[in-house]
């Protein structure tokens, strides 16, 4: 269970139960009622039906009208969804029949059955209190799902003088919509060798529970967009080892997406050449995947009661405070908010952007910047925002601090579609190259780190140097998961000796992605006599989707 979850007490935790009974009571959870609460019910006693939908369980054919036992024979269901949240397999009601029999096994017809709730937690109801046996012995009530995920027993009994028959039936109750910070998005991986190679694959998994971490039911639907490559439409849920999950599988192909950035340098940019800082930076290669599915925003409910209270905190994806969710949106510069179409002047009246009309920079990167997408769920053509309550069906109708009913939630991530062209350098490690991305409309800044091709440096390094390799594809993004890099020496030592690194999934931008430190020092110690001139030899290989490989191998002279 996670920290800071619960579950409501209850006097029955079930596991597993029969559906039918045999006669006098073999197979039927049966225990004794004592210090429970009656549920709420919508009348008294009510005339049985013609016909009831369970056969009896009372198949003595003596003359005996004497109560002897009474049996359970059946219910329409014995797990129940959560108020508001039915299925066609799970239902939040459920038809559920005893019979009485003689000591003989012959049905009794005329007696009254008194029906009863072990707790009405969150609302559990029964349709009567009571109802009279027909010629079959049988009696039926109604049972009405509430807003917790419980255990319960409904008892049955009967009176016949000074005869009194019990018969206990434990039913449960789960299942609800998922919420949202039961909402949990995951990738089995993240950098791919996906740039140059149509095929490459990561699978893009989703996990589901509801309010008190349930599983939800099985075939919630969950629905997927991507900005780059493709993937599966959706997929429905299933349980599997007591989770609610289901996966697709992102592929890579066109579009390979490119977002601009204006950017600004943060520190003296020792090693870089070529860069012009006065136009956008295109930051290519990185898809958007955007996940979501019907449910109910989180509340951390301190009181336990099941439902929401005013006051109380709402949770987000994640677990982020603040979670009151407005609709999902592909998050195409990776920049945490929702961006607006820039405005431009739309001067052939076509109510769409062309290359040669004026626009508004706003956030300075030199190119004209649409809306980000958004999934519509209310179809008025805009992103809308949330309400700033609860929203979920924990919230009770007389409760105006929230609002009754379900929305989309949603979460996103990162596939990078690595490259091949392998881009690198051996820096100074107190000067490492830094490039700081700055949008004025959004308030954010992200760093990135940006190359130029690879040659070989002017000035050799010398023992003691403090150098650190950096590594990155064309675009700036990690090399494939499963790149080695490593760094060979010849009439020199370093520390760590041998220096290597294979490269694991990773969507970072920041400081290059992938970092390999190291000292140089004379061999042996420094006891003999140096050489004057020894070699660094990078070597970077690139395992790639199709089985072959991309390697780079570079040398670099040290001196005395």
């Amino acid at each position: 269970m996670k920290k800071g979850s619960f579950l409501k007490r209850s006097a029955v935790v079930a596991f597993s139960v029969l559906l039918m009974a045999g006669c006098g009571g073999s197979g039927v959870t049966d225990t004794t009622s004592g210090g429970g609460t009656d549920g709420g019910t919508d009348g008294g006693t009510v005339t049985p039906p013609t016909t009831q939908p369970f056969a009896t369980t009372c198949v003595g054919t003596g003359s005996s009208a004497t109560l002897g036992f009474v049996n359970f024979d059946g219910a329409s269901s014995l797990e129940l969804a959560q108020k508001g949240s039915q299925s066609d397999n799970r239902p939040q009601s459920s038809t559920v029949v005893f019979s009485a029999c003689s000591e003989d096994g012959t049905p009794v017809a005329g007696l009254t059955v008194s029906f009863s709730l072990s707790t009405s937690s969150g609302g559990i109801a029964i349709s009567q209190a009571s109802a009279t046996t027909d010629a079959n012995g049988q009696a039926s009530t109604t049972i009405t799902s509430g807003t917790t995920a419980t255990a319960f027993i409904l008892a049955a009994s009967v009176q016949q003088s000074s005869i009194t028959e019990t018969k206990n039936q434990v039913f449960t109750i789960g299942g609800s919509v998922p919420d949202a910070n039961s909402f949990s998005l995951s990738q089995a991986a993240t950098n791919v060798d996906g740039y140059e190679f149509d095929g490459a694959t990561a699978g893009i998994n989703i996990r589901l529970a509801d309010h008190v971490n349930n599983p939800v039911q099985d075939g919630t639907p969950v629905s997927f967009i991507t900005n780059g490559g493709a993937i599966q439409s959706s997929c429905p849920t299933a349980l599997a080892g007591g989770t609610a999950s289901c996966s697709v599988t992102w592929e890579s192909q066109d579009p390979q997406p490119c977002y601009y950035e204006q950017v600004t340098l943060s520190a003296a940019q020792t090693g870089l050449t070529g860069i012009d800082i006065n136009e956008a930076v295109a930051v290519c290669g990185r898809a958007a995947v955007l996940a979501w599915t019907e449910g109910e925003e989180s509340f951390n409910d301190p009181n336990q009661n099941g439902v929401y209270d005013a006051g109380e905190t709402v949770i987000g994806v994640n677990n982020q405070p603040g979670g009151d969710l407005a609709e999902p949106y592909l998050d195409v510069n990776f920049n945490g908010q929702y961006d607006i179409a820039e405005a431009f002047v739309d001067a052939n009246g076509n109510s769409a952007f062309d290359p040669s009309e004026t626009y508004t920079d706003s956030n300075n990167n030199g190119v004209y910047d649409s809306a980000e997408p958004i999934v519509d769920r209310d179809g008025d053509g805009t992103r809308t925002a949330g309400d700033a309550k609860y929203t979920g069906l924990r919230c009770e109708e007389t409760n105006a601090s929230c609002t009754r009913g379900t929305l989309f939630l949603y979460d996103q991530r990162t596939v990078v579609m690595s490259g091949r062209t392998i881009n690198a350098r051996i820096l100074p490690a107190s000067a490492r190259p830094i490039i700081q991305a700055a949008v004025a409309r959004s308030s954010y800044a992200q760093t990135i780190a940006i190359l130029d091709k690879l040659v070989a440096e002017a000035t050799p390094y010398t023992y003691g140097d403090e150098l650190t390799l950096l590594v990155q594809d064309q675009n700036g993004n990690p090399l494939a998961a499963g790149t080695t890099i490593a760094i060979a020496a010849e009439d020199v030592d370093m520390i760590p000796a041998a220096p290597s690194a294979t490269l694991g999934q990773t969507a970072t931008l920041e400081n290059g992605q992938s970092w390999l430190n190291f000292t140089l020092v004379q061999p042996d110690g420094g006891s003999g006599t140096p050489p004057e001139e020894g070699t660094l030899t990078v070597t970077i290989t690139v395992s790639r989707a199709d089985s072959g490989v991309s390697t780079l191998a570079i040398t670099y002279v040290v001196e005395d």
